[in-house]
């Protein structure tokens, strides 16, 4: 196997991932272009060069994040080992170690933006419908497996995860306390889901 110097990170990839990580800890207003900049190591222009905006350059953050939380689900729904229950709780389970602390870059957005940006919110919205027809995806594969009641609402049932998720994220962010998460995963998987 060939070794050889790794393949270098883009300066507009750079960018987005100071970005995204300055973002996520202190929010929009708080994130700085010329902060992000000096923290990606490129010049100035260099951000103009690809972003028109720091509106622009928001959009590109959520997409990316957006992109990192869809892609252990789409691994989910091709899994043909993993109970897809059980591989529901254990990307949530991760999401709340990953994002715990800061919340969800999506969820922070939504309380922050929306009332200032109409582009950052139809983004934002978008990245939320896509992300509960994704959750709906594995609950559907879950009722096929048997896993969850014939009769239940995959779509109806995705809905209550991403929004319950999202007050629980909030409130562990308000409380410091992982009660509410605990609450979450024992009230949606613990119960709603083994009603059946």
């Amino acid at each position: 196997m060939k070794r050889g110097p790794k393949p270098r990170i883009g300066v507009r990839e750079r960018l987005i991932a100071r970005g995204l990580s300055r973002m996520h800890a202190v929010g929009f207003t708080a994130t700085g272009v010329q902060e992000v900049v000096a923290e990606a190591g490129v010049p100035k222009g260099s951000f103009y060069h690809y972003f028109d905006s720091k509106e622009a350059f928001a959009i590109a953050v959520i997409d990316a994040y957006a992109a990192e939380l869809a892609a252990p689900l789409q691994a989910l729904l091709l899994d043909e080992v993993t109970s897809p229950t059980d591989g529901l709780a254990a990307y949530f389970r991760e999401s709340a170690v990953q994002y715990g602390a800061l919340g969800c870059l999506l969820g922070n957005f939504g309380t922050e933006m929306p009332g200032q940006s109409e582009v950052i919110r139809q983004r934002l919205a978008m990245h939320f419908d896509a992300w509960t027809r994704l959750v709906g995806a594995v609950l559907r594969k879950a009722q096929t497996a048997g896993e969850l009641d014939a009769a239940a609402d995959p779509d109806a049932l995705a809905a209550f995860a991403v929004n319950s998720w999202e007050g629980a994220i909030m409130r562990t962010k308000v409380d410091r306390s992982m009660r509410p998460l605990e609450t979450f995963f024992a009230t949606f998987f613990g119960g709603v889901l083994r009603a059946r």
